[in-house]
């Protein structure tokens, strides 16, 4: 008889990882705390989401995406990182060279008067 874990991967069509089931754990703690932050960022926002923060939860999506041997996932989903930071990089230039922000990235929130 095989275990329940298997057959339910199988049914999923998700590849099985034997021993990864501790993973799971660390996956709440961490969707855990992304809850929490977003609870208390509320209107009027009692916590900051910065650079460090934001590499923390990189690193913790690197780290589950190599115990479960899904390294071409991480690689996919790295890319909206990389895109965040190609963004970044263009605003900031921009603001160097124009003296103003680019209209076109400005949050929706931003009036101008």
């Amino acid at each position: 008889m095989r275990p329940a874990t298997v057959v339910f991967a199988n049914y999923l069509a998700i590849p099985y990882v034997a021993g990864s089931g501790e993973v799971l754990v660390f996956c709440t703690a961490i969707f855990g705390a992304g809850l929490g932050f977003l609870w208390f960022n509320t209107y009027p926002c009692a916590g900051v989401h910065g650079r460090h923060r934001r590499a923390g939860a990189r690193a913790a999506l690197g780290v589950v995406a190599v115990i479960v041997r899904q390294e071409v996932v991480l690689f996919i989903m790295g890319g909206v990182f990389v895109m965040e930071t190609v963004s970044v990089i263009l605003q900031v230039g921009s603001f160097k060279l124009r003296g103003s922000a680019s209209s076109a990235w400005r949050p929706s929130t931003t009036t101008s008067n």
